[in-house]
C-alpha cells in the first residue's frame, strides 16, 4: 500500500514562493518587476517580506512565474505528477475509499470545478443525451417543488434554465432561412 509520500504541511511564506519561482525561471528581480509593472524596489520588498502584492499583481505573478495563485497565497506547493504515477496512486488509494470520499477529495483539490466537470464530461462514456435527461428530470422536480414553494430558489438550476433557454433560441435562429432570421433578429433587437 502506498503511504503518504507528500507532506502537505510544508508551507512557504509568500515572499519565499515568488523568490523560489523567479529563481527557477532564471529571472532577475528587474525582469520580474518589469513584467508585473512595478518598480524593482516594490518587487524587492515583496521578496524580502516587507510588503505583499495586491490581488491583481498576484495574478500577474502567477502567470509570469508559472506558479498558481493558490500556491502564492497559501504557500502550499502544487505538484503535478506524471499521468501514470497519478493513475497508479489513485487506483491504489481509492480501493479503500467510498465513492463519496473520492468525490470529496476531488472537490477539495480541484481549483476550477466547471473545468473539471467539462473534462469529466469529455472523458465520459455516457452520451450527453443521458446526462441531459438526468438534468431535465432534476429540473422538472425543481419546477414542481417551486410551484408548492414559491420562495424556493436554486441558483445552479436557475442558471441552467437560462443557458438552456439561450441554447434553444440559438438553435431556433440557426434553423431559420436568411430572410426569416433577419426579420427575427430585427424584431428582437428593438
Amino acid at each position: 500500500m502506498i503511504k503518504q509520500k507528500f507532506k502537505l504541511d510544508n508551507k512557504m511564506a509568500l515572499n519565499d514562493v515568488i523568490k523560489d519561482a523567479r529563481l527557477k525561471g532564471n529571472l532577475k528581480q528587474e525582469d520580474a518587476a518589469k513584467l508585473v509593472g512595478v518598480t524593482v524596489q516594490t518587487y524587492s520588498k515583496w521578496e524580502n517580506g516587507k510588503t505583499e502584492p495586491k490581488a491583481s499583481q498576484i495574478a500577474k505573478l502567477s502567470e509570469i512565474l508559472s506558479v498558481s495563485t493558490h500556491e502564492i497565497c497559501t504557500g502550499i506547493k502544487s505538484e503535478k505528477l506524471e499521468l501514470i504515477e497519478f493513475m497508479k496512486m489513485v487506483s491504489e488509494i481509492s480501493r479503500g475509499t467510498s465513492d463519496f470520499e473520492l468525490k470529496m477529495a476531488i472537490w477539495e483539490s480541484v481549483d476550477d470545478d466547471y473545468r473539471f466537470i467539462d473534462n469529466l464530461r469529455n472523458y465520459s462514456s455516457i452520451p450527453d443525451r443521458y446526462l441531459m435527461a438526468e438534468q431535465n428530470t432534476e429540473m422538472q422536480r425543481y419546477e414542481a417543488e417551486k410551484e408548492n414553494t414559491p420562495d424556493l430558489y436554486n441558483e445552479r438550476l436557475e442558471m441552467l434554465k437560462d443557458v438552456q433557454s439561450q441554447q434553444e433560441e440559438e438553435e431556433f435562429v440557426q434553423g431559420l432561412d436568411g430572410q426569416s432570421r433577419a426579420a427575427y433578429e430585427n424584431r428582437t433587437n428593438k
